[in-house]
């Protein structure tokens, strides 16, 4: 897709460094399934109730869906007929999944395989293409293939794209689209230098992508639309450009009118606007969207809350963030930089602004997860400016906040990534206690080996412990002698020991809740079910 190449071949030895760092990210998308069907998470079964009606009755309308399966939440209603209340493109990804898994199963696949076939290969799989081609874009920002694979798994596994790629929503496919825009855009001006032809279909792609973006999530508008002042800039307006760039938008957005019309009478108007719940009408009703403005205490809670803050469930974002800022005033891919800031600054404020920011079961505030390939993009370019000691201590502090990244967020994501509310610290308190009991989701080791219990642990401790091995090595033991590396490896443990211990302190006050929810999360909610005692 992306043909990026930096200024030098790629080593064999650093290739194949990356061949099994990205073997690592695979496994740790795939080993665990995290399903839990009596959460009737309404996030994922809006959509499929919609994506059942369409295959099976030729419908958007879920109404039938409804009698048959039961009600579910994040619908939208006109005139008695319900619709899913969500942007439709990632309908319109999972229509052909599930009507091939029907083909493959005769007509009568069992609720785990449809949403597994919408999660595998309407989520997952173009996920895992995107983190393939970040690693090929990040090496023309460094310009080392090290910090290139580093960044690649500090994204994959030490941020919020990780949960939400991992569930049928849309929140980590617009980090994807709205950054592979950015990146199609890029090479369309690279090979237009050049006087390449094939820059017409870079071009086409960044529109196609930055529309995309919006039929996933109309929240994301103003992200696309700073996406297209961004891919004209780089191609300098020229009609053939602008041609293209319309050409490839047109799809999604006409696809994205046309499902408007039919639902709400109109190609511009949205679910927002009837949306079924009557909470979520009421907040949407206040300020504009229900954005209401920030306040000290919503900052606070974004950033820093153990229940959902975004630099507590990702601690290198304390480094990243500031870097966002930073890296607009250095000497190359100065626009991307300011592209990567504005966008970041946008979604915090806009997230920091809703009403409705904390978003239910959640890890970390999900309304932002399409910043983080901008944060780690914007990051990599700081880093791999530096020099000398300035370098090789910040490596090392980046690899630090890291691996407390990951030891927070993929202990989450690939486990429960459903963190409920009432946990003042879920990481704490819900999950690492399940980590400890040695309790798993369905697994491909509990489902090809019959492994139970730590033995059913082991396959993702293995690799998510080998990913962390990855991150020291690639960030805190590269440059010197081995005393010099060995003192920067054993810094960064410190630093990530040292922030997992700073995170464990807040607790929730009532205890006895703690202990009810723990409870019934796994006696009700999980499953494969406990034995009872």
């Amino acid at each position: 897709m992306f043909g990026f190449a930096p200024s030098a071949t790629e080593a064999p030895s650093t290739r194949r460094v990356w061949h099994l760092c990205f073997l690592a990210i695979v496994l740790s998308y795939l080993v665990f399934v995290p399903y839990f069907p009596a959460l009737n998470n309404p996030n994922e079964n809006s959509r499929v109730y919609q994506i059942r009606a369409v295959v099976e009755l030729g419908k958007l309308s879920v109404n039938e869906q409804i009698r048959r399966y039961g009600p579910v939440n994040d619908l939208a209603v006109r005139e008695g007929t319900f619709y899913a209340g969500k942007a439709p493109a990632t309908t319109f990804i999972g229509v052909p999944i599930y009507a091939a898994t029907r083909w493959l199963t005769d007509g009568e696949p069992t609720p785990l395989a449809v949403l597994y076939a919408l999660r595998l290969f309407g989520v997952i799989v173009p996920c895992l293409g995107f983190l393939w081609w970040f690693r090929r874009f990040a090496r023309t920002v460094t310009l080392d293939d090290h910090l290139a694979t580093l960044l690649t798994i500090v994204l994959a596994l030490g941020t919020m794209f990780l949960p939400y790629a991992l569930i049928f929503v849309n929140h980590s496919l617009t980090a994807a689209t709205a950054f592979g825009a950015m990146m199609a855009a890029w090479r369309a001006h690279s090979l237009a230098l050049r006087g390449r032809r094939s820059a017409l279909g870079f071009a086409a792609a960044s529109g196609f992508l930055l529309s995309l973006t919006t039929a996933l999530d109309y929240a994301l508008f103003p992200i696309s639309v700073l996406l297209l002042i961004y891919a004209g800039h780089k191609t300098r307006w020229l009609s053939w450009s602008a041609g293209c760039l319309v050409l490839g938008a047109a799809l999604p957005a006409g696809a994205t009118a046309a499902y408007h019309q039919v639902c709400w009478g109109s190609p511009v108007k949205t679910s927002l606007g009837f949306l079924a719940n009557p909470s979520f009408a009421e907040q949407h009703s206040q300020g504009v969207f229900g954005i209401i403005g920030p306040t000290m205490d919503t900052v606070t809670a974004v950033l820093l809350s153990p229940s959902k803050g975004l630099i507590y469930f990702s601690p290198v974002f304390a480094l990243a963030l500031p870097l966002v800022l930073l890296a607009p005033f250095g000497p190359r891919l100065r626009a991307e930089a300011w592209l990567s800031a504005a966008i970041v600054v946008w979604m915090l404020t806009y997230n920091v602004s809703l009403i409705n920011w904390h978003a239910g079961w959640t890890v970390g505030p999900r309304y932002v997860t399409v910043i983080t390939p901008f944060v780690v993009f914007s990051a990599g370019l700081l880093l791999g400016r530096l020099r000398g000691r300035l370098r090789r201590g910040t490596c090392a502090l980046f690899a630090g906040l890291s691996l407390a990244s990951i030891a927070a967020t993929a202990s989450a994501s690939v486990l429960f990534p459903h963190l409920n509310p009432a946990f003042d610290n879920p990481l704490f308190e819900n999950i690492w206690p399940l980590w400890r009991d040695a309790i798993t989701p369905l697994s491909a080791g509990g489902e090809l080996a019959e492994l139970r219990g730590r033995a059913a642990q082991l396959p993702m401790l293995v690799v998510l412990g080998a990913s962390a091995v990855a991150v020291l090595l690639l960030g805190a033991a590269r440059f010197g002698r081995w005393t010099a590396r060995s003192l920067r490896t054993a810094v960064a443990v410190g630093v990530s020991g040292g922030v997992l211990w700073l995170a464990s302190a807040p607790r929730t006050a009532d205890t006895e809740l703690v202990k009810r929810a723990n409870a019934w999360i796994r006696s009700d909610v999980w499953h494969p079910p406990l034995p009872r005692r």
